[in-house]
């Protein structure tokens, strides 16, 4: 999979570093059999069942499980692979982030039509480009494919399943938990849109819909307080919703980093440099979904850059902290993904030298609790009060956001407002079929945000209240009202429009200075 960094680009050196791919447990092996075949020990494998370029040109169904030194001795060489019939493999769904991008990024697969970076939670969720690569022969089941995924329970959301008190179908899992233990739940489909609950021993429920605004996954992270037998239910958020899941329940084994790494280092000559010159040191710690982290960088000597990159190579970047120092940034994150974690820590400008503390706090709390993971449902006429704050998630380009939701028919004309006294606001709409609409500035003012459209399709509309610019906190007021007129959507994005400036800024004496020139630090927002 291919990550495009919203910074600087990274030299090669420094991204082959960063880069990290997911070994599948090698315990389980294929059964090779015995040394029958006439064609054995003749340093090709005669056993149908593999595939590759050390199996022989000619296999015979008679050698099927016949030539065990050779077969062997080339799967443990990575020169053959079991053989896969296309319509025997489980490929599920595509609701990864990497699917249909032309490599095979399901785990459970292995060869040059691969991505480079693995990830487990990818298990059966990239079927398309993994069908059609298995059946060009460039990827291959690894022998240990059911291992790659044992941690993955594999339903189906059908006619017949039990059915809650409001229709939606469910199923139910349990697990027994302790005191201290942290687990993880994670629910994913590509076939409906997914919804979880855990009831404690108690009765004390916990439940999250779309985790990070993502519709295709539900993710709990709950540090335990009671022993016991946890019940997990999964359903969908709409009534008759069906279709194929995954669900992995992680009970205690990935904790993640556990303890608050302080660092003291320099940014110096001979360090690792980013491709536009400056300096970088790179530190890893271990994380889990639902983990909250905060990293702060501070030095006296140079106007510091914060990078953090996820195990699959998305980057969150922060300049300057809400303080405004520009030898302070600061980054608070969620994880969502198990995996090795990098913290770069760079300087705004190239060249840029000196002492840097650095501290990694995967122990500083999200002020959200689980439940308030859960996206906001907006109603017609009832608008809402919010805030964007630190805790909240960001974008890639360092901007916080809040998540509402509603339902909307095709046809239905509705208007979306959302006004600050606080930050320049920008208002997002995504449409059930993933069709994405924003506003930054309406009618010239900057503390205001509107989107007014009829509706093309009906289902579930996706609200992201946001701020322009990195890191702008705030209160907001967000409003969802209808109307009888009909709007159609002719631009999907509406916004300002930008002039590059080229002069002198402060001319001799008072006059002609050209006021935008001197402009020259980030502001744009990348989305």
């Amino acid at each position: 999979m291919t990550a495009f960094p919203t910074r600087h680009g990274i030299a090669g050196a420094v991204l082959a570093v960063c880069l990290t791919v997911i070994a599948v447990p090698s315990s389980a092996q294929p059964n090779f059999g015995d040394n029958a075949s006439r064609w054995a020990s003749d340093g090709e494998c005669d056993d149908p069942r593999f595939e590759g370029e050390g199996s022989a040109d000619t296999l015979l169904d008679d050698d099927r499980g016949h030539d065990a030194t050779d077969c062997r001795n080339l799967f443990d060489a990575g020169r053959i692979a079991l053989r896969a019939a296309a319509g025997a493999v489980d490929f599920g769904d595509d609701s990864s982030d990497w699917a249909r991008d032309g490599e095979c990024d399901d785990p459970r697969f292995e060869g040059d039509g691969s991505a480079t970076t693995l990830l487990e939670a990818d298990a059966y969720h990239d079927a398309t480009d993994c069908r059609t690569l298995l059946a060009q022969s460039r990827v291959a089941l690894r022998s240990n494919a059911a291992a790659a995924a044992a941690d993955l329970k594999r339903g189906r959301l059908e006619k017949g399943d039990e059915t809650l008190s409001s229709g939606e179908y469910s199923d139910a899992y349990t697990f027994a938990g302790t005191t201290g233990q942290r687990a993880v739940i994670d629910l994913r489909s590509g076939d409906f849109d997914p919804y979880v609950f855990v009831r404690s021993p108690s009765g004390e429920q916990f439940d999250n819909d779309d985790f990070e605004g993502d519709a295709s996954r539900s993710l709990l992270s709950l540090d335990l307080t009671e022993n016991g037998e946890y019940r997990v239910t999964v359903t969908s958020y709409g009534k008759g919703e069906s279709g194929g899941y995954t669900l992995s329940i992680d009970v205690g084994r990935t904790a993640g980093m556990a303890a608050r790494m302080d660092r003291t280092g320099a940014l110096e000559k001979g360090d690792e440099t980013l491709t536009s010159g400056e300096f970088v040191d790179t530190y890893e710690f271990e994380g889990s979904p639902g983990q909250h982290v905060s990293i702060d960088l501070r030095s006296p000597a140079f106007d510091t850059y914060l990078i953090l990159k996820d195990p699959a190579g998305e980057q969150t970047e922060n300049d300057d902290a809400d303080d405004g120092g520009v030898g302070h940034s600061s980054i608070e994150a969620d994880l969502t993904e198990a995996g090795t974690y990098q913290v770069m820590v760079t300087s705004y400008e190239s060249g840029e030298r000196g002492s840097y503390d650095l501290s990694i706090d995967p122990t500083a709390a999200s002020e959200r609790s689980p439940s308030d993971r859960e996206v906001t449902t907006l109603a017609v006429g009832a608008p809402v009060n919010g805030d964007l704050g630190t805790s909240d998630p960001t974008f890639e380009a360092g901007e916080y956001h809040d998540l509402y939701v509603f339902d909307g028919d095709e046809g239905e004309t509705i208007r979306l407002e959302l006004s600050s006294s606080d930050f320049d606001t920008y208002l997002g709409l995504v449409t059930p079929s993933g069709e994405e609409i924003a506003n930054d500035d309406f009618e010239g003012d900057a503390e205001r945000s509107v989107i007014a459209l009829t509706l093309p399709e009906a289902g579930r509309y996706r609200v992201q209240a946001t701020s322009y610019g990195a890191a702008e906190t705030g209160r907001y007021r967000l409003a969802l009202t209808t109307s009888t007129a009909e709007i159609p959507v002719e631009r999907r994005s509406q916004g300002r429009v930008y002039g590059l400036f080229a002069g002198i800024s402060d001319y001799q004496g008072s006059d002609s200075d050209l006021q935008y020139t001197p402009r020259t630090r980030r502001g744009f927002a990348t989305r």
